[in-house]
């Protein structure tokens, strides 16, 4: 999970431990909603159908894996002529 505040031009990346792949997600009243998804099993590609929430609050308590401060440079849109 990467979060990025515009602000402060910070990215940091938090570690979940959620074993879904091609899971949807939505934001909504300060959480976010992981809905569906599959799990891989051995051979086995298992459909979910949880809904799993976290308040985004929590990321505020948890340290990040990584954080980085991404350049204050605006790169200029060249024109084509």
């Amino acid at each position: 999970m990467f979060v990025y505040d515009l602000k402060t031009k910070q990215l940091k990346e938090y570690e979940i431990e959620l074993p879904l792949k091609y899971s949807a997600m939505y934001y909504y009243n300060t959480k976010l909603y992981i809905l569906g998804g599959r799990a891989d099993k051995n051979y086995s590609k298992i459909p979910s159908s949880k809904v799993v929430s976290i308040d985004i609050n929590e990321f505020e308590l948890t340290k990040p894996v990584k954080s980085t401060i991404l350049s204050h440079e605006v790169n200029p849109v060249k024109n084509i002529e």
